[in-house]
């Protein structure tokens, strides 16, 4: 299973959730800086640090919501998931892992 195997409303519940914790380390490393946090401080760089990674998967995980794009395969729905997962299982080698 791979992030192409989500539904389109799983990955738009975690877009929703992403969005948040971005928010909300964005206001956090605001507050930091205007309370002049020392950029050197290991909590002020974890902070910058996850905002940043917090970015990255809101903007992932809004783009695994859309049904196909630039690079991207259209989304499978629910229905197909559980095919596949069925087809996938009882064809599968067990020396591949």
């Amino acid at each position: 299973m791979d992030s192409t195997d989500l539904t389109r409303e799983q990955a738009e519940r975690l877009h929703a959730t992403m969005s948040r914790l971005f928010q909300y380390f964005k206001q956090l490393e605001r507050r930091l800086e205007q309370l002049q946090f020392d950029r050197a401080d290991r909590f002020f760089r974890l902070v910058y640090e996850a905002h940043d990674l917090l970015q990255s998967l809101s903007v992932e995980t809004h783009y695994m919501s859309c049904d196909g794009g630039v690079c991207r395969r259209p989304r499978r729905d629910a229905s197909q998931l559980a095919r596949t997962a069925v087809v996938d299982w009882n064809n599968s080698d067990p020396a591949e892992g």
